[in-house]
């Protein structure tokens, strides 16, 4: 019930749809004070998210750091992938990657160069007609055709959200005090660790594909004034993530 509520409410928080709603309402109303007032407010909404500065801003508020690879002065255990980075081509039976798969190569960064001795990949299908694809299956399979060690990789194929994620995973480790690093998007990682220290794991986070700039260049119009379609998008993400994070507080899964 709680995945297919989740959907439901990443729906309603999308601003698009705020956006939209208002226009409708704007266009449908014959109240000519209502129209005017509503139709002011979809634009300045549609001003306002598509806006890079103000997303920027927002991004670099809740998306959590990037660290040094310097940090990291000893050997992990385990670095625990959190999925949402790849989807399968039935057509053509191939492995698709998506924005989110920096955080796979960060992972095998941190494998190859001995931060981590094992990889688990965590993720289910979190699609509501396509259940049967499980994304960490899909993954192991490429890192086998990649050469890494069967023994090195272990997966969750059955979580659909950051809950599970965390719930499967601590039920896989032998115990709960070995050490992980906890590698999701910038993005995410509010939750993820939230989730993760819930069941008393102990992690080290490693933030990945953030969306927020390095730097902002308050002298560039493409970065301040000029509207931008990315950044209605990014409004959207961060927007559900913020939603996402309120709703696993309230149901105390962080």
């Amino acid at each position: 019930m709680f995945f297919y509520l989740s959907k439901l409410l990443y729906f309603i928080f999308n601003p698009v749809v705020w956006i939209v709603a208002v226009l409708l309402w704007a266009l449908l109303s014959r109240n000519r004070k209502r129209k005017s007032a509503l139709f002011t407010t979809g634009v300045l909404l549609l001003i306002l998210f598509t806006n890079p500065l103000l997303i920027n801003l927002a991004l670099k508020q809740w998306e959590r750091p990037y660290r040094p690879v310097d940090e990291i002065r000893q050997t992990f255990d385990y670095g625990i992938v959190l999925g949402g980075m790849a989807d399968w081509d039935a057509d053509h039976k191939r492995l698709i990657f998506a924005e989110g798969s920096d955080r796979l190569m960060q992972a095998l960064d941190l494998y190859k160069t001995g931060k981590i001795r094992k990889i688990i990949l965590s993720g289910g299908s979190g699609r509501i007609l396509k259940p049967e694809e499980r994304e960490a299956s899909f993954l192991k399979e490429y890192l086998l055709r990649m050469g890494i060690p069967p023994g090195d990789l272990m997966i969750d194929p059955l979580s659909k959200n950051t809950r599970e994620n965390a719930l499967f995973v601590a039920k896989m480790l032998p115990q709960k005090d070995v050490s992980c690093i906890l590698i999701t998007s910038a993005l995410h990682m509010r939750r993820a660790e939230g989730c993760f220290r819930k069941e008393g794991l102990r992690f080290l986070t490693w933030p990945t594909d953030r969306m927020a700039p390095a730097r902002i260049a308050g002298y560039d119009p493409g970065e301040t004034v000029i509207p931008s379609a990315s950044a209605l998008e990014k409004w959207n993400r961060l927007v559900r993530e913020i939603a996402g994070y309120a709703v696993y507080s309230v149901v105390s899964y962080i």
